[in-house]
Parts: structure tokens; C-alpha cells; sequence
């Protein structure tokens, strides 16, 4: 499963997917995380264009989707601000899309995204005003839901 954590710069993306995928891990279940500002970090790519912003999320969707065929849970933390690619990875039916915003979001000149194109539908919306743990409990009752899971012996093991 994929658990993709959407937003705009600076709305809690990475602090709640570290806590999230703790959680997992905590619980046996092998996870994945992968982050946005380490994926620039590690692919180089620091074009924040539309273009940039473009490949860069739709090579971190191709990772997730392989990562997710080995039977590892995955979860993902990127602006990643175009809906239509967004739409197009929760159509291969084994992703939670999670849109996360917040009233105190402050953005990075460098990072801000005015082309933001929030979730119409398909989504869990997480306001994270609230308290980290609320949230993360949030995300972690709505992956129960959506997936059914409980004792999944196929993802169940050491977090990678």
C-alpha cells in the first residue's frame, strides 16, 4: 500500500509521515519512507518549475509503485502539487492520497507552490493545527479502513 501525504510546503508533510511511519514500524509492519526534501537531496534535483516539479514527483511515484509490488508499505511525503499525476497514481487502486494544510503555514520563498491544486475527492483531509499524535492516529484509522488490514503477514517484519 501506498500512503501518498500531499500539501504545500511547510504543512507537516514530513514531521507526520516520520511519526506515521514510526508507528508502522512500531506495529511490525515493514515500511518505506520516502520524503520530498531528501528525494531532492538525493536525486539533485532542485528545479522547483513545473517541469522540475513534474519529474521529480512522478520518478518518486514510479519508486513507490515498485516498492509497493515488493509487498512493503510505503509512505510518501511530497508537495507533489498536480492533481492529474496524483490521479493518476490513486488509480492503480492500492493508494491513500492524504492532503495535508494548515492556518500557520509559513512557505519557503524557494519552495512556495501558488499552483497548488488541492484533492477533489478520494483524499483523508488532515488540518494539522491539531496536535501531531491526533493526526498521525488520524491517517493510521483511515489506512485501517481504507485497506482492511490488521495482521497482513505480507508486509508484516522489519521497517527498511
Amino acid at each position: 500500500m501506498i500512503i501518498w501525504i500531499t500539501g504545500r510546503p511547510n504543512a507537516g508533510k514530513t514531521t507526520i509521515s516520520t511519526e506515521l511511519r514510526a508507528l508502522f514500524a512500531r506495529c511490525q509492519y515493514r515500511t518505506l519512507l520516502l520524503d520530498g526534501d531528501e528525494w531532492r537531496k538525493m536525486t539533485m534535483n532542485f528545479d522547483y518549475s513545473e517541469n522540475g516539479r513534474r519529474r521529480n514527483v512522478e520518478m518518486a511515484m514510479r519508486v513507490a509503485l515498485a516498492v509497493d509490488e515488493a509487498d512493503v508499505m510505503v509512505i510518501c511525503a511530497f508537495v507533489s502539487p498536480y492533481r492529474d499525476q496524483r490521479e493518476l497514481l490513486k488509480a492503480t487502486g492500492n493508494v491513500l492520497e492524504v492532503y495535508l494544510h494548515t492556518t500557520r503555514c509559513h512557505p519557503l520563498k524557494h519552495t512556495y507552490c501558488p499552483t497548488y491544486e488541492q484533492p477533489e475527492s478520494g483524499f483523508i483531509d488532515i488540518n494539522t493545527d491539531v496536535d501531531v499524535a491526533v493526526c498521525v492516529s488520524d491517517i493510521a484509522d483511515a489506512v485501517s479502513d481504507r485497506f482492511k488490514f490488521l495482521e497482513p503477514s505480507s508486509t508484516k517484519g522489519e521497517g527498511i
